[in-house]
């Protein structure tokens, strides 16, 4: 779907370093008419799901913390790329990408055990 997103946001005119998500430029079927992106009808569309996953979940999800999930969990993966997350959130600053990504306290604690282990010659 992601592909597809890509290839109709180019099909109107995006260009490689805009933002992924910039729907504003994009027509849409809307009961059989095209239509232009409506951003308040899909901001309700929005809230809708995050106040149905909240209840389901028995905890506050806003979307701002789904962008933090998502950046910190596309860095754990062995083949991260800060670039990559950094367009997808679409951000112009690395710096800006970097707060959101939270340290995950398992991997700092067996990365620096690993090191520890070099340094004081301890068996992991």
């Amino acid at each position: 779907r992601l592909a597809q997103l890509v290839e109709q946001a180019k099909a109107c005119g995006a260009k490689d370093d805009d933002p992924l998500f910039d729907l504003s430029r994009l027509r849409f079927r809307y009961h059989g008419r095209v239509t232009s992106y409506n951003y308040e009808r899909e901001n309700q569309h929005i809230r809708y799901f995050f106040n149905r996953l909240s209840k389901e979940c028995g905890f506050a999800v806003s979307p701002h913390r789904f962008r933090h999930t998502l950046a910190t969990e596309l860095m754990k993966a062995p083949n991260r790329n800060l670039q990559l997350v950094r367009c997808l959130l679409g951000h112009r600053s690395l710096a800006t990408t970097m707060e959101y990504i939270d340290i995950d306290m398992d991997i700092a604690g067996k990365t620096l055990e690993s090191e520890l282990a070099f340094y004081l010659d301890l068996s992991v």
